[in-house]
């Protein structure tokens, strides 16, 4: 307090407090007078002051004896209506004019007359020398020493505070650490009801607040249910706040401040001291939904009891304790004061006192003061720069539910938190997509819905990679030869054929080729580690491109084991192109829509990819989808990696609705080459990750003006990135896409306005077929505008995960709210319903993270890492890079003895054999051990920051014109300040986007044609430097482009 109090004078003191009283009757102003100058002589509290010493700690002085601040101001000659804004108005200035802490009393007292008979008296007081607990007592004094004429002789002796000070000297630090360490052990982070993003100190001002009264009803009720079950109303109302936060923030393991009175019941005279004696303690609550609200209250009582003895510890002594810093923004209190005025009139002889309001302030986004009653009252003291009004109302409303439900003795998860009609709401009219609208053929799978696309335009182009056009007609002939070769390799209805050809036409074939013999497509990518590329193939039947990969087969089939003898079909072996030329082209294998169709692999948490089955069905009701179907329907860019599930979309799109995909170059693209590819191809939709669309809406926003339809994902969109696509092509839609693998890529989507930039771009509403849900504890619905854990249903959902049914069994589950026998899939991903059915992305319930777009499991790569024979533990981390974006940064910690100790390049080395370049850290840092809290639990917090990391090869200065130039020009890409010609790019901070940056970056500076995967192949500055030698001089890039009509408004 005597910090913020000094923090900055400009603004409102928020540690002040202000009561207001009604005086009905005969007053004399000169008896109370002395009755106040009385009181504040009479509790050492009143005469205290906080000086500073020399050296800059604060100490309280008490005074002997003190002048009391004191004034009356007449209003009898304001008009009668116009009295209550004066009065609210004398009030308000008394408690915006700061205190001077060093100059006692903290304590004001203003008495206004109004009329005969009539005054209002303005109480307002600094809470470092009064708290809740003392002004229940002092306000009853005041008027007691008044009754008595103004004298306090005939009052009991006043308890010394400085008794409180040495019982709070005698405690047992030692055995009150352990009990909140106890208390608090697992607690990983803070219970946050308000947005992190708004969270502002010197935001802080006067706070609003909302009263709510509890029927009367309901508040005996609640204590009957206390009492009958041996529990204490402030429990019960405790409870029922935690329930509330539960279900608010998606999380059944909360932590909330709770205010208590510090009044040790064994330390005489406590309850009459005056003074702050009041603490925060943070109270972590467990809110099982499967248990009855008796034994979850009987759970917190208990609980409570465990730590009474220790509420004297100071909150910031229980945060160093834990290790996470801040724990809680919601504060909780139950005022059961001993004495107290109330709201209801007090006689004091011929003068009737009543209080009439009771000004405080959080410093906190929410308070909630809870009265016993009867009838139980609630206030919610919040602050708006953090909590919007109908925010608190909601939550307000939401804890009143709760208490209905306690008295009902259900289950905590069971507790109905919505108002009436949002179930429904939540349920149906939010949850559920359109009706899908299915094209002919869908009885056949893909295979048949493509065969009726080639019989109604079989002329059409279908396919076109640079010069190259392959028509419907042809494709399918193509791909009828090759399913017919397969098939002569035993493959049939539900095989797997691993396929690893490159992005082009062949690739495009060998996939319905695939499906044609009724066999399931795995795309490998040839980048991958072999130990990760032979997991993925298993003893598939794999198709692959003889040129580039037969050293790489030669690998997976000796990862295959003794009996791993793969087939495998070489598509340019000419031997291949001679049996082709005598296949007879035959019809589809018949599948129904339930069969699979691919298997795509993403990061697994068990220290193994996890494979998703994706169905037929799913695939052909992606492309039906209203708001894909018209773009898919025309010219669709490829070039997502095959292994990425956006290539579902971009390849069937257009060959399931007579469009044409548009090929292209296998190589990684620069931004500059595809910004050209884009605004060449007369496209019609793009899909693009987010980070590629940052940096592209950043350099050449231009570029997309000829596109009908931008889709983005993957990540979260910035909305400025979306601004500046819009207003620099009118006539291009942009859509946030958004669903992970499991759900065949886009579960929602959400069509952008043109406009200005919104706070957050949501993730829009489910597609149609699909249903989305977002629960909270126990799988309730969670009301509007709470965050909860999002669960998708419906159309495009996987079949599970390949051979591995336990986890398939953890993520899908049965769909509570579908039709009997549906299952919905566990996203992990935080989200909440906005007012008008859209959605918000709110992170993750897990560890598993999104870097440029590829979902990534930090287990697996902590697994991989202890797998090195010289590292005994591991831990991986994200750091957000305002130049780079996410990073994944690795800490690991040697075998005790290990001579000499393994080095992060080493280290990286030994995860590039089994992990793929996505899933590579920036940085590895090697530490004698890592840091625990005190519960033992890896201390995140106190990771040192990664810092850059340099080549373990000795370093040098730039020995040539090219050197120098580069060193600058990844100083400026990566955001740092120092580059040495053996540094690697990727070490120091890079990814494949901003690869794709800095070719760009060298091409305009150097004027020579390089390309992505060559700074992959040539990454420190050296390499590049003598590769950059032999590079032929640039070729222009992009040609404006004219921008489509903007599309009349619907």
């Amino acid at each position: 307090m005597w910090f913020h109090a000094g923090f900055d004078s400009s603004r409102p003191d928020i540690y002040v407090a202000q009561w207001e009283l009604r005086l009905e009757g005969e007053l004399d102003d000169e008896t109370l007078r002395s009755a106040y100058t009385a009181l504040v002589n009479r509790h050492a509290a009143l005469r205290a002051a906080v000086v500073t010493r020399a050296d800059g700690e604060p100490v309280q002085v008490i005074l002997k004896h003190v002048e009391p601040s004191w004034r009356v101001v007449d209003l009898t000659g304001v008009p009668e209506d116009r009295q209550p804004a004066k009065v609210r108005a004398l009030a308000d200035a008394d408690r915006e004019l700061p205190f001077a802490l060093d100059k006692p009393p903290l304590l004001r007292c203003s008495l206004l007359r109004l009329r005969l008979g009539e005054h209002r008296l303005i109480l307002t007081a600094h809470h470092i020398v009064v708290d809740g607990w003392s002004a229940s007592i002092l306000l009853p004094e005041l008027f007691q020493i008044y009754a008595e004429g103004g004298t306090a002789a005939g009052l009991p002796r006043a308890s010394a505070y400085r008794d409180y000070a040495a019982w709070l000297a005698a405690q047992d630090a030692e055995a009150s650490d352990a009990a909140w360490r106890a208390a608090l052990d697992g607690v990983t982070g803070p219970t946050l009801l308000a947005q992190p993003d708004g969270r502002s100190l010197q935001g802080a001002g006067w706070s609003d607040s909302i009263d709510v009264t509890v029927d009367k009803d309901l508040s005996r009720r609640l204590t009957d249910f206390a009492r009958a079950r041996n529990l204490t109303l402030n429990t019960v109302v405790q409870g029922a706040w935690a329930v509330t936060l539960a279900h608010r923030t998606g999380s059944d393991d909360v932590v909330f401040g709770l205010t208590v009175a510090g009044r040790p019941a064994e330390l005489s005279g406590a309850e009459r001291m005056v003074g702050l004696l009041v603490n925060t303690v943070p109270v972590r609550v467990r809110c099982d939904p499967a248990a009855s609200f008796h034994r979850f209250l009987s759970d917190l009582a208990n609980s409570q009891a465990e730590v009474l003895a220790h509420q004297h510890v100071g909150l910031a002594r229980v945060q160093r304790l834990v290790g996470v810093g801040e724990l809680f923004d919601t504060l909780f209190a139950f005022q059961n004061y001993p004495a107290d005025l109330g709201t209801a009139p007090v006689d004091f002889g011929d003068l009737r006192v009543r209080v009439v309001a009771a000004r405080d302030q959080t410093h906190l986004p929410l308070s909630v003061q809870v009265s016993p009653g009867p009838p139980i009252l609630a206030r919610f003291n919040f602050r708006p720069d953090l909590l919007g009004v109908g925010e608190v109302e909601r939550v307000a409303g939401m804890f009143v539910r709760v208490l209905e439900s306690v008295v009902g003795d259900g289950c905590v998860g069971c507790a109905d938190v919505l108002v009436e009609g949002e179930r429904k709401v939540v349920l149906e009219e939010f949850a559920r997509g359109g009706e899908v609208s299915r094209p002919p053929g869908v009885a056949g799978g893909v295979g048949g819905v493509f065969a009726g696309v080639v019989e109604r335009v079989p002329d059409a182009v279908a396919v076109v990679a640079g010069e190259e056009q392959v028509s419907y007609r042809e494709l399918d002939e193509r791909a009828g030869r090759l399913a017919g070769l397969l098939a002569g390799r035993g493959v049939g209805a539900g095989d797997p054929v691993a396929v690893m050809v490159p992005r082009s036409v062949e690739m495009v074939v060998a996939w319905l080729a695939v499906v044609k013999a009724g066999g399931v497509y795995v795309p490998l990518d040839p980048g991958y580690p072999v130990s990760r590329t032979a997991a993925m193939a298993g003893k598939a039947v794999l198709v692959v491109s003889v040129g580039e990969h037969a050293e790489l087969i030669g690998q997976v089939r000796e990862h295959a084991g003794p009996d791993g003898d793969v087939p495998a079909l070489w598509l340019d072996d000419p031997g291949t192109a001679d049996a082709l030329a005598q296949v007879q082209a035959g019809a589809a294998v018949a599948v129904d829509g339930d069969s699979p169709i691919y298997v795509m692999y993403t990061s697994g948490s068990q220290g193994r990819p996890k494979g998703v089955v994706v169905t037929h069905r799913a695939v052909v009701d992606l492309v039906a989808d209203s708001a894909l179907s018209a773009a898919a329907a025309g010219r669709v860019l490829v070039h997502s990696p095959q292994v990425f599930d956006a290539s579902t979309f971009e390849v069937w799109g257009p060959l399931l609705s007579g469009g044409t995909a548009v090929i292209a170059p296998p190589h990684r693209l620069h931004t500059d080459e595809l910004a050209t590819l884009i605004s060449t191809s007369e496209l019609d939709s793009v899909w693009i990750t987010a980070g590629l669309f940052t940096i592209m809406a950043a350099d050449t926003p231009e570029c997309f003006a000829s596109v009908r339809q931008v889709w983005a994902g993957g990540s979260v969109v910035p909305p400025a990135a979306v601004e500046a696509v819009q207003r620099a092509c009118p006539g291009t839609q942009v859509v946030n896409g958004y669903g992970p693998t499991e759900t065949t890529t886009f579960a929602t989507a959400f069509p952008l306005e043109p406009g200005p930039a919104a706070a957050r771009v949501p993730i829009g509403r489910p597609q149609d077929g699909a249903r989305a849900y977002v629960l909270g504890p126990g799988l309730a619905p969670a009301p509007i505008g709470t965050v909860g854990e999002l669960y998708l249903a419906g159309t495009g959902l996987a079949q599970g995960y390949h051979h591995q049914p336990a986890l398939t069994a953890q993520r899908f589950t049965a769909d509570p709210y579908g039709p009997p026998g549906t299952r919905m899939y566990r996203t992990g991903d935080l989200a909440r319903w906005n007012p008008d059915g859209t959605l918000d992305f709110h992170g993750r319930a897990d560890d598993q993270i999104k870097i440029r777009g590829h979902r990534i499991e930090t287990a697996e790569i902590q697994h991989t890492l202890l797998t090195h024979p010289h590292i005994q533990q591991a831990v991986v981390t994200t750091h957000h890079n305002t130049h780079t974006g996410p990073q994944l940064h690795a800490y690991a910690v040697p075998t005790p003895h290990t001579t000499p100790t393994p080095t992060p390049d080493q280290l990286h080395t030994h995860l590039t054999t089994t992990l793929p370049p996505y899933m590579l850290p920036t940085t590895i840092t090697i530490l004698e051990s890592l840091p625990l809290t005190p519960n033992g639990k890896i201390n995140h917090h106190d990771l040192p920051a990664p810092t850059t990391h340099h080549t373990d090869q000795p370093t040098r200065t730039p020995r040539t014109p090219h050197e120098h130039i580069l060193c600058t020009l990844f100083n400026q890409t990566l955001g740092i300040t120092h580059t040495t010609p053996t540094d690697n790019f990727f070490h120091l901070g890079g990814h494949s986007l901003l690869a794709t940056r800095l070719t760009n970056t060298i091409r305009q500076h150097l004027n020579v044609d390089i390309r992505v995967h060559q700074v992959f192949s040539a990454p420190t500055v050296a390499e590049l430097a003598l590769l950059i030698d032999d590079l032929e001089p640039a070729k222009p890039t992009l040609r404006p482009m004219r921008p489509r009509a903007t599309r009349p408004q619907p």
